[in-house]
């Protein structure tokens, strides 16, 4: 039996090794989102790094990038995200997926290397959330 809404929590993550800046990244969520059925809704949140004052105590140079997303489900709507989080200095990202929602992992990671994208390492789980009780 199918887990109720919300109760399951799927989440890939993939490294792609390539080179994304926020602009690039905008796009590829809205290519992502909607090769997953799903819509964007909400603003896109994009956060630059170094952050300025921050320089020496802050990690890398990239940006990381959040959209939520919507799936209409039978009877509900799911409220999904994707992110990227890209890393100038290792020439690459990472494309994390999070959805209450079955996640194709394999046809995402051949839509995207059919797009260009260096697809390396992908790994994926589920997380469910269990009541005291066992359920």
């Amino acid at each position: 039996m199918a887990p109720s809404l919300g109760q399951q929590m799927n989440v890939v993550v993939m490294a792609i090794h390539d080179h994304l800046d926020a602009a690039g990244a905008k796009r590829l969520h809205r290519l992502v989102i909607k090769r997953a059925r799903m819509s964007p809704v909400y603003q896109t949140m994009v956060w630059s790094y170094p952050i300025p004052g921050l320089e020496e105590i802050n990690g890398g140079v990239g940006d990381t990038v959040l959209q939520p997303a919507l799936t209409a489900r039978p009877l509900a709507e799911s409220i999904s995200v994707t992110i990227t989080d890209s890393w100038r200095e290792h020439e690459g990202f990472y494309l994390i997926l999070c959805s209450c929602n079955q996640i194709d992992v394999a046809d995402l990671w051949c839509y995207l290397r059919n797009l260009g994208w260096k697809v390396g390492e992908v790994n994926s789980c589920k997380v469910r959330l269990k009541h005291e009780n066992g359920r």
